[in-house]
């Protein structure tokens, strides 16, 4: 197996974050364009789930896989619910069981938990702990990628040229979604309470400035 398989698979997937970029901006009436981010976006997904299976099976973990793996998932999560967001506010609030005004609420609930969650890996890198990933991180990573995958079908319904019985079908599956992302926000709220109560003892350790390194 190639030594850096697993680093490549990760870089990889940051540059289709990079695709995905100029699809947000793509005419939203149009469902080639959706279905284009949303292979991308299922490509880049899978992705995620190989680079750590190489990594466990061949013994390819890196450092710098144990820093830019969560940082891709975070980057990839947080654009797919950008661009699922400013559909939302375009469709009938009919087909969506989570109404528009919360949907935004509940995309930066995941960001501002994301952004703490890596504030103190940087704490715990610079103390030289290791921070392995929870159950309940890892739930709230599979239930985020299964709502936005399903959530996916709900922007088919703005486009031309699906048959309204399709339509419907999409609408239904969207509305699954929305119970997954649910899910999702529950367990990234529970999930940040569990990771903060477990590195409470090194948040403190750093919160006094006499922690400071005395050359810096």
């Amino acid at each position: 197996m190639f030594p850096l398989l697993a680093n490549l698979m990760t870089v990889f997937r940051i540059l289709l974050i990079f695709v995905l970029l100029p699809l947000m901006s793509f005419d939203e009436y149009d469902w080639k364009f959706i279905l284009i981010f949303q292979i991308i976006f299922i490509a880049a997904a899978l992705t995620d789930y190989l680079d750590g299976y190489i990594a466990r099976k061949y013994k390819q973990q890196t450092v710098f896989g144990k820093f830019f793996d969560p940082i891709a998932d975070k980057l990839l999560v947080i654009i797919a619910l950008f661009y699922l967001c400013q559909f939302r506010f375009l469709t009938i609030p009919k087909n969506f069981f989570i109404e528009k005004r919360f949907f935004l609420p509940i995309l930066m609930v995941i960001i501002i938990r994301e952004f703490l969650v890596s504030g103190v890996r940087m704490l715990a890198a610079e103390n030289e702990v290791v921070v392995e990933a929870s159950f309940l991180g890892k739930a709230k990573t599979l239930f985020t990628f299964l709502a936005i995958f399903f959530l996916f079908f709900g922007l088919y319904l703005n486009t031309e040229g699906i048959p309204p019985s399709i339509k419907e079908i999409f609408r239904h599956i969207n509305k699954i979604g929305d119970v997954f992302l649910l899910l999702a926000t529950f367990l990234t709220i529970i999930s940040g309470i569990d990771y903060f109560c477990k590195n409470f003892q090194l948040i403190v350790k750093n919160f006094s400035p006499n922690e400071l390194d005395p050359k810096k």
